[in-house]
């Protein structure tokens, strides 16, 4: 019950942790997109910057403007950019706008990362309280195991203990049936001597045939002394019986106990109370049957002293006389033979009966030998299951106390007692191999014994056959001798009448003797056997018992194995969920400076719109200033039209600007051929001289020499040139990514001609000389002003011949805030020109690997 319990608990964690993982997720994605919309606001910003430059050159074109008029040219071409301001101006309320919503998104989104915290922290405490629960709810099952434990080793000790003193009792039974076997002896031999004693008896007076024998009355105080020993003995077995009552019913009040406590802890150990009783009834069973053996020992008892007087009264009751026997002296001689006969008979029946009871002796020796090795296994037994009993709750406390540790000793107690008992079932399998084998023994000899016994009594009766023949005989000679005195042949008749009397007595009570020691042998053998089936009833119920235990050991080791197992998922969660405080830290330190980052920003904006409002105030000033020349130049025209002022050529005034565009040689670059602006891009990207040009080198990667890794160490640098400049990168130790992060400016003529050039050069750690590694070419004609363009481009070996090939790849970004075009590319261009960029260097490294070093300024021809 509990184990499923447990398995539903570590279900819903799991759900939990995979909600809670879930929920993760989305506040990482959330994260990133307000990275994202962070960036986004950066280019923005940066896109009001260019803005602010869109404006400047509207302004030069307002002075453009203004210098047509004054040379009274077409103003058609000057196109106002008012509209374009517009537009500039709405697109910063856009966003203003979408920066309030980023804000909002930031504030909703910190305030589900609290709640969720709020709810895993009152989930951990829930999961805390439902394993602290779970422990209570472990001792107490261990603790109330324990006490059932020490209740059944008390119970299987008083069992014990019965069973010692039903041996002690048994025990005292064969000394005093020992005792009158031995008076029994005594009496017989007695009368035996008497028998064969020559002493004249003296006639048996009319009244004596109610007198009774001697051996008789003996008998009857021997069985009275019994029967008050059995009665002590009931007595003593009722008071066990009704102690052992009322231990059974305490224990099944305590049953009921534990069960209205806790009903799962009692659905829990309702095997462990089925075995108790089991164990009980086996002990109602165990009574029951003692006082079965009791009453059939006593109703036997009882019977063979019915036996005895009915035998007796019979012997006495048979004695025929008759009076009118003839002829007494040729029957004497014939009786005589007779008698001599008979006894010769009887000393065999009686050589029989003592070989009957050596064998009987023999068997009772040997029920007493298994009877003491039985006693002896029980006591082992009884001492294997103290000694397991009471290490075993030692065991389940260490189990409870120290966890892991317990199940070692649990294991090693467990191999000894199922050592133990192996060893006592087989021990019990030979006994039960011996019962049987005696047994069968003793069944051959019973029928031996029945088959003798038989014949005795076919014996006997055939004398008493003979007996009254002669009686019949004595009394149709007595009529013919009545001449004969009667007196003179009395005397021998009531001799022999009364040594035949005794003689059959004798054989009768002999019998009735090895009747009797059969019957206890039978009794004994029985006995034996139901202590036997008992035993092994006992030994199964034991085996059963300790492998309930062992099994009860093993789901309680499971149990703490499943309760560790929750403690370490509790503590694998509590850290998750550290390290997700952690990581919302982190995230809420990340939102902190973006949120600094945001206000620096906004701070910048702020001072570019002063700044913009200055320039606007300074270009107002110099309209007006122009304004000024401007009517000035007008009078001045007025002045000049006037007849009497001669005429002035009309040659170009060297005020008015003019765009000069230096072409260069082949001789100069191999790439000056390539300029690709036109004249109306060169007119709107026309800057005053010393135009710059940010270069920065990124990283440079997978760097080769003749087509193959440099395995050796050493370091990389880079150089780069233009026209005019010349600059020189920081040593770098060789590595498969080697970073740089450095920026360089490039002060540029005539940036839409020229080139950056790079140049990789390889030094080894234990050498000055430099080893060549290759080129790489880039052009600027085509930047957006303010737009950063990132270019990822191989480093060619052998630049320009057929031998090129690839010797790296190298990242650098390109921006100018002083050239360019003036408008913002679109993402789909942006993606569109890395596009064509890659595929061009695939093209030139597939068919023309002499132009791969130059496929930026390739590019930028647009011939490609």
């Amino acid at each position: 019950m509990f184990r499923a319990g447990d398995q539903d608990t570590l279900k819903n964690l799991k759900g939990q942790l995979a909600e809670k993982e879930f929920k993760l997720g989305e506040l990482e994605s959330r994260v990133r997109n307000l990275f994202d919309e962070a960036n986004e606001l950066e280019e923005k910003l940066r896109i009001a910057n260019r803005n602010a430059r869109v404006l400047e050159e509207e302004n030069s074109n307002f002075h453009l403007k203004l210098r047509a008029i004054e040379r009274n040219e077409d103003t058609s071409k000057c196109v106002a950019s008012q509209m374009e301001a517009m537009k500039l101006i709405k697109e910063n309320e856009d966003l203003r706008a979408s920066l309030v919503d980023a804000k909002e998104r930031f504030k909703d989104a910190a305030g589900q990362s609290r709640e969720h915290d709020c709810d895993t922290d009152r989930k951990i405490r829930a999961l805390n309280s439902e394993c602290e629960r779970m422990r209570k709810e472990r001792d107490r099952e261990s603790k109330e195991l324990e006490s059932t434990r020490f209740q059944c080793a008390e119970l299987q000790k008083k069992v014990n203990d019965e069973h010692e003193m039903l041996k002690a009792a048994r025990d005292l039974w064969d000394q005093e049936r020992e005792r009158y076997q031995q008076r029994i002896d005594e009496l017989l031999e007695y009368s035996r001597s008497a028998v064969r004693s020559a002493v004249p008896r003296s006639p048996r007076p009319k009244g004596g045939a109610n007198d009774e024998p001697l051996e008789q009355i003996l008998l009857r105080e021997d069985v009275a002394q019994l029967e008050k020993k059995l009665k002590e003995v009931q007595q003593k077995s009722w008071e066990k019986e009704k102690e052992w009552i009322r231990t059974e019913n305490e224990l099944r009040k305590k049953m009921q106990l534990l069960q209205l406590e806790d009903g799962s802890a009692g659905r829990n150990d309702k095997a462990l109370f089925q075995a108790m009783k089991d164990q009980i009834r086996a002990l109602q069973d165990e009574i029951n049957t003692l006082r079965n053996d009791k009453l059939a020992s006593h109703s036997a008892a009882l019977g063979a002293s019915a036996a005895i007087n009915k035998a007796s009264a019979t012997a006495i009751t048979q004695l025929p006389y008759d009076n009118r026997a003839a002829n007494w002296a040729a029957r004497y001689d014939a009786v005589c033979k007779e008698k001599e006969a008979v006894q010769d008979q009887l000393d065999a029946a009686k050589a029989t009966i003592l070989a009957l009871q050596n064998v009987a002796d023999e068997k009772s020796i040997s029920c007493k030998e298994l009877e003491v090795r039985i006693a002896a296994l029980q006591r082992k037994e009884a001492n294997g299951v103290r000694s397991s009993t009471a290490g075993k709750p030692a065991s389940i406390r260490s189990v409870g106390e120290q966890g892991v540790n317990s199940p070692t000793a649990t294991s090693s107690s467990a191999a000894d007692a199922a050592r133990t008992i192996s060893q006592l079932r087989q021990r019990v399998r030979d006994l039960e191999g011996e019962m049987r084998s005696l047994e069968n023994t003793h069944e051959q000899r019973v029928a031996m014994d029945n088959v003798r016994t038989k014949e005795y009594q076919k014996q006997v009766d055939e004398l008493l056959s003979e007996n009254e023949a002669l009686r019949n005989a004595n009394g149709a000679t007595f009529s013919a001798a009545e001449s004969v005195p009667l007196t003179e042949s009395m005397d021998g008749v009531a001799r022999l009448t009364k040594d035949k009397r005794e003689s059959v007595e004798e054989v009768m009570r002999l019998l009735e003797f090895a009747w009797d020691g059969d019957e206890e042998a039978r009794r004994l053998l029985r006995r034996a056997k139901y202590q036997s089936a008992s035993m092994a009833g006992q030994d199964a119920a034991r085996d059963d018992e300790i492998r309930r235990l062992q099994k009860i050991v093993g789901d309680l080791e499971n149990q703490l194995r499943d309760t560790e197992k929750k403690g370490n998922d509790v503590d694998e969660l509590k850290d998750a969920v550290s390290g997700l405080r952690t990581h919302i830290h982190s995230l809420q330190a990340e939102n902190n400076e973006l949120r600094k980052k945001n206000g620096d920003l906004e701070k910048s904006r702020d001072r570019v719109v002063k700044n913009l409002g200055e320039k606007e105030k300074d270009a107002d000033h110099r309209n007006e200033k122009l304004q000024k020349e401007i009517e000035d130049m007008k009078r001045r025209l007025a002045d000049a039209r006037r007849p009497s002022s001669r005429k002035i050529s009309p040659a170009e005034s060297p005020r008015t600007p003019r765009i000069i565009a230096r072409r260069r040689t082949l001789d100069v670059s191999t790439m000056s051929q390539l300029s690709v602006r036109s004249t109306e891009e060169q007119r709107r990207s026309a800057v005053p001289e010393g135009a710059h040009l940010a270069f920065t080198v990124v990283e440079l990667a997978g760097v080769l020499r003749n087509g193959r890794p440099i395995a050796e160490p050493g370091y990389v640098v880079i150089k780069l040139k233009s026209i005019k400049e010349k600059y020189k990168t920081s040593v770098k130790e060789l590595s498969s990514v080697i970073r740089f992060d450095e920026t360089f400016v490039f002060y540029l003529a005539q940036p839409d001609q020229d080139v950056i050039t790079v140049h990789v050069f390889y030094q080894t750690k234990n050498g000055s000389r430099e080893y060549y590694v290759g080129d790489a070419c880039f052009s600027m004609a085509t930047l957006f002003r303010g737009v950063p363009r990132q270019r990822i481009a191989p480093i060619v070996q052998n630049p320009g011949t057929k031998d090129a090939r690839r010797a790296g790849q190298i990242e650098v970004n390109l921006q100018t805030d002083d050239f360019g075009k003036t408008t913002e590319p679109t993402e789909e261009e942006v993606v569109e020109e890395k596009t064509r960029f890659d595929e061009l260097v695939n093209r030139f490294e597939r068919s023309e690997v002499e132009k791969l070093h130059a496929a930026d300024v390739y590019m930028a021809s647009g011939q490609w």
